[in-house]
């Protein structure tokens, strides 16, 4: 496969939402991805570009992100029936196995870390950072900090999942992102820390007890989570916390 075709798949890649429906999901926009493979292995074959597109025209779904290491592997497998080496029914069959693991994959990545601690973040930014210049800056930073792991996964999609064909599914595990996860999740969980306590700090006036119990109870919510216990724990202790902070206040 020669490397201007990858790079066409990729750019049309990011209009994969683009066709997005209630029939099909994200037919439209993956078979508009992978259409230069078709020109590519067909040319001038009306017949085959036909049926290539009404195979990817089938429904599939997952997030657009992640759907380059589907499209990765249909590049490879698409190449495979053309020689003869593979059938078209196992590349239906294989799409829709793929849209469980690329879809909670995106999900636990981006929707519930790289996306929440990048807006976090940005809260942070806009309350701590008042010239109209630093903010422009902060914003671009921001847009770097979301899409350096972005256009990773585009990217290093698209090659492993050419590379590996049938065998990509051994990399669509959480554990093959765990760095990036556990940035973002660290990232996000500063973030609302700082955010939380600097609202605090202004609307309560740097009553000292308050500050204390904030800090405890969040702390120790923290922990139990990281230790997975009940979540009860966590309910219990602000106000255990906050009852023995009033009463050494009281008494002083």
């Amino acid at each position: 496969m020669q490397r201007n075709v990858f790079i066409k798949v990729f750019i049309r890649s990011f209009f994969m939402q683009s066709g997005w429906n209630y029939k099909s999901l994200l037919s439209l926009g993956f078979c508009f991805s992978i259409l230069p493979v078709a020109r590519y292995l067909y040319k001038k074959d009306k017949a085959k570009t036909a049926a290539f597109v009404k195979r990817h025209l089938s429904f599939i779904n997952g997030h657009p992100f992640f759907m380059s290491y589907a499209l990765g592997a249909t590049i490879r497998l698409e190449e495979e029936i053309e020689k003869g080496n593979s059938g078209v029914e196992q590349l239906v069959k294989f799409k829709e196995a793929l849209i469980g693991p690329l879809g909670a994959l995106g999900d636990q990545i981006f929707w519930a870390s790289v996306k929440p601690a990048t807006f976090t973040l940005g809260v942070l930014g806009f309350f701590l950072i008042e010239n109209i210049n630093l903010r422009l800056t902060f914003l671009c930073l921001l847009a770097i900090l979301y899409n350096v792991p972005h256009l990773y996964i585009r990217i290093v999609g698209i090659i492993r999942g050419y590379k590996e064909g049938f065998s990509v599914f051994k990399f669509l595990k959480i554990e093959n992102f765990k760095q990036i996860r556990v940035f973002y999740s660290i990232l996000g969980v500063i973030s609302i820390g700082l955010v939380t306590g600097w609202i605090a700090a202004s609307y309560i006036n740097l009553n000292i007890p308050a500050i204390i119990v904030f800090v405890l109870s969040l702390g120790f919510a923290l922990y139990t989570k990281s230790k997975k216990s009940k979540t009860y724990l966590a309910m219990i202790f602000p106000v255990v916390i906050a009852l023995i902070v009033g009463f050494i206040n009281y008494i002083v």
